[in-house]
């Protein structure tokens, strides 16, 4: 890169070469809702507790179901509306990847040990026919600096610590095995 291709940024006084940054601030006006959810952290555990904690004790609050769902089943939310369960021991949907012009892809995740322990608070077909906007009222109101989709970077998060092969967590993930399960999540 040449020198003059590097904008000078000031900081304090002192010119500093910051490319990253320049880049990162051109990103953020070019795509101001851009890939907001790509630098945020899975739950933590405590988090985690205290969804699931709400949604046993909030049974017939509309969302806790979707909540559950995405949670252990790391869903976006847009493929909530195609889930169903085969054998009962797989949720299978069509990815949203759909929307992207790309061709549907189906995928199937395991019923695992931890969201068979939440199975009986949830109800698959409200679920799926939960408002998109209810779920995220939900998460603001349960805890505000968490958004939905982070549900399923814990989902991958929880796999991992379980030990399961990154390639398998990123066939339940939806993703080809090309490229890192995160950066794509």
């Amino acid at each position: 890169m040449e020198k003059h291709d590097i904008t000078i940024i000031r900081r304090r006084g002192a010119p500093v070469n910051r490319p990253s940054a320049v880049l990162q601030k051109s990103r953020a006006f070019a795509c101001p809702f851009g890939n907001r959810f790509a630098s945020r952290p899975a739950n933590t555990k405590n988090e985690e507790t205290r969804l699931v904690n709400y949604c046993k004790t909030h049974k017939n609050v509309e969302g806790t179901d979707a909540l559950l769902v995405l949670l252990y089943f790391g869903l976006r939310k847009s493929e909530l509306k195609s889930i169903e369960i085969v054998d009962g021991k797989w949720l299978r949907c069509e990815t949203s990847k759909e929307r992207l012009g790309q061709n549907i892809v189906l995928r199937k995740v395991p019923f695992t040990p931890m969201v068979k322990k939440v199975l009986p608070y949830i109800d698959f077909e409200k679920a799926k026919h939960t408002n998109l906007n209810t779920i995220s009222t939900r998460m603001k109101r349960l805890l505000p600096e968490r958004h939905p989709h982070e549900l399923r970077h814990t989902f991958v998060s929880r796999c991992k610590e379980a030990g399961v092969l990154s390639e398998v967590v990123s066939i339940w993930a939806g993703h080809s095995l090309s490229g890192t399960i995160t950066s794509t999540v």
